[in-house]
């Protein structure tokens, strides 16, 4: 990692590690400390905890509780541990004595004569250990020993952002504090001890990371993206088609939804490799964006794709506002933009209802329903569902109604169609399965395929034939499915068979430079090991000399030659 910088005397381990799938973020963790208190990482080893939201004057309690009530879903669902959620008034004692992760500035669990707060208000921001100073728009996370019984670990977390929250519902690392701005960790570090109250900074333990804002200068631009990256990273023409494409997916998403009345002018940075965008960024995944500031992150290669997903994102917030569930977040951008979305959202249908699994609305404005559905990879497609319904039902006024909703439940999901909510349920399920009807037969010809390789893997080459020659009669004149039959047959021994196949294959790979080029080339060959085995060998030349006479792709003629020399032994 560059441009860290580590205090002389910090032994230091940096550790960047991912759970499940989710964001996970680095790691400074001190040697010489006892291993009791590993900072928030330590809440995967718990039994039992209790999520506090803040609930006094001034706060937005429906939503601080949704907060809580998430994040308590969001460990259960993880470590599997029971989690519980409840005001910063109304804290029983025996809660008070368990595992407590609080949340926001202004808890009243912290504040009181017993357990002084360890930060006070500076300005718009706040004043940390005595001389950390978090700026406005940054977070704090820290763990230590509850003041309320040693025994157990109290976990603040200043963030409650139902928009941020969609992706990282909560930072785990192996330091005892950090100081968070988005998802990137600004500096982290350790306490003297973490086991006394209130807790105090070890200025010899921490860890200033780079920020990529000031570390990518600006390279290029276009009317709508600057984009940002170290120099050398991609040459001019690199450049240029980044922009190129950019604009195109930003065109498309603009077509799909609508122009925004603010011209958008979005920051493109750009990142090496995977370890190093999750290192600067604090987001393990190829690409991301942040619609509050106009912000994406991604690599080169997919940069370079016309893909409009996380133009969605920032066109969406710009033209509905920020949205606070997942379902409608994904959906969309399953959605719009994409010519090829309808094809594509059947066959998720046909999946969901084959597997007689077709959410409620209630599980898929649920964040953990959509978690627990994106196991199986069915999640954003069914929320990519929802949203076409919703869009088929009410058009984009009622998309805009649903979109930015804090918080959206099914009841009013289902007011804003004018359904009630059992309606609405069986309404949006007969969507589903009237989109499974029209992609049942691709849907199909794509199980068959897949269960062929299944079996091939296992060795079931007979299984994997038959499983083939379903898919080959939904499509009979996809190449790359008579092909792989053919290759099944010869394996399971049924050569017969195989030779039909290829000879077929033959008769419908007629483009020999074109998209058939590679079957034609291969089909003659395979048709000629078919013959050699079945004592045909001068039959068995002629396809191989029918190669020598193709463009030489693939070392193909180097094949044909040396089929030859054996044949003619």
């Amino acid at each position: 990692m560059t441009g860290m910088a580590l205090l002389e005397n910090a032994k230091t381990v940096l550790r960047v590690a991912a759970i499940a799938g989710l964001c996970l973020f680095g790691a400074l963790q001190s040697e010489g400390r006892a291993a009791s208190l590993p900072g928030t990482e330590l809440l995967s080893e718990l039994d039992h905890l209790v999520v506090v939201y803040p609930a006094g004057p001034g706060e937005d309690v429906e939503i601080n509780r949704l907060s809580g009530q998430r994040r308590a879903g969001f460990l259960n669902h993880l470590f599997g541990y029971e989690a519980e959620f409840v005001a910063d008034d109304e804290v029983t004692e025996a809660q008070l004595a368990s595992h407590l992760l609080v949340l926001g500035w202004s808890n009243r669990l912290l504040g009181t004569e017993e357990v002084p707060r360890p930060f006070v208000r500076e300005g718009e921001g706040w004043r940390f250990a005595k001389s950390l100073v978090v700026q406005p728009g940054q977070d704090l996370m820290f763990s230590t020993a509850s003041p309320y019984n040693p025994k157990r670990q109290l976990f603040f977390w200043t963030r409650i952002d139902l928009e941020l929250d969609k992706f990282s519902v909560l930072p785990f690392l192996g330091s005892d504090w950090a100081i968070y701005r988005g998802y990137e960790v600004v500096v982290q570090g350790m306490f003297e001890d973490a086991r006394v109250w209130p807790p105090t900074r070890n200025p010899y333990a921490e860890m200033v990371n780079d920020d990529v804002r000031l570390t990518y200068p600006a390279q290029g631009s276009s009317k709508h993206y600057t984009v940002h990256y170290p120099r050398g990273l991609i040459d001019r023409q690199q450049l240029d088609a980044t922009l190129a494409a950019r604009e195109r997916a930003l065109a498309a998403v603009v077509a799909s939804l609508g122009q925004p009345e603010q011209e958008l002018k979005i920051d493109l940075y750009l990142f090496s490799d995977l370890d190093v965008k999750e290192t600067l960024s604090g987001v393990p995944d190829p690409m991301h964006s942040l619609g509050r500031s106009l912000e994406l992150f991604m690599l080169p290669r997919d940069a370079t794709s016309d893909s409009p997903h996380e133009e969605v994102h920032l066109v969406a917030q710009q033209l509905f506002g920020p949205c606070h569930h997942t379902a409608l977040h994904e959906g969309l951008a399953m959605v719009a933009g994409r010519p090829d979305a309808a094809g594509e959202l059947t066959l998720y249908a046909a999946a969901l209802v084959d597997k007689d699994a077709v959410p409620s609305i209630a599980e898929l404005l649920d964040e953990e329903g959509v978690r627990v559905l994106n196991r199986h990879g069915l999640g954003f497609p069914a929320a990519g569902l929802l949203v076409e319904w919703i869009l088929e039902q009410g058009g984009t006024p009622a998309l805009e109604k649903v979109y930015p909703a804090r918080p959206l439940t099914e009841q009013r999901l289902a007011e804003s169609l004018g359904l009630s909510p059992d309606r609405a349920n069986t309404a949006f399920r007969e969507f589903v399965e009237a989109e499974a009807k029209k992609g049942g037969e691709d849907f199909q010809f794509q199980r068959d395929r897949a269960e062929a390789t299944r079996m091939g893997e296992e060795g079931d080459w007979a299984g994997a034939a038959e499983q083939l020659a379903a898919a080959s009669r939904l499509r009979p004149t996809d190449l790359d499915t008579i092909y792989r039959l053919g290759l099944a047959e010869i394996r399971a021994e049924t050569l017969e068979a195989a030779e039909t196949t290829l000879r077929r294959l033959l008769s419908l790979a007629t483009d020999a430079a074109g998209k058939s080029e590679r079957y034609k080339i291969f089909g003659h060959y395979q048709l000629g090991q078919v013959l050699d085995r079945t004592g045909r060998s001068e039959l068995a030349n002629q396809q191989y000399r029918t190669m020598l006479e193709l463009p030489d792709r693939y070392e193909s003629h180097r094949m044909a030659r040396e089929a030859l020399g054996e044949a003619a032994e």
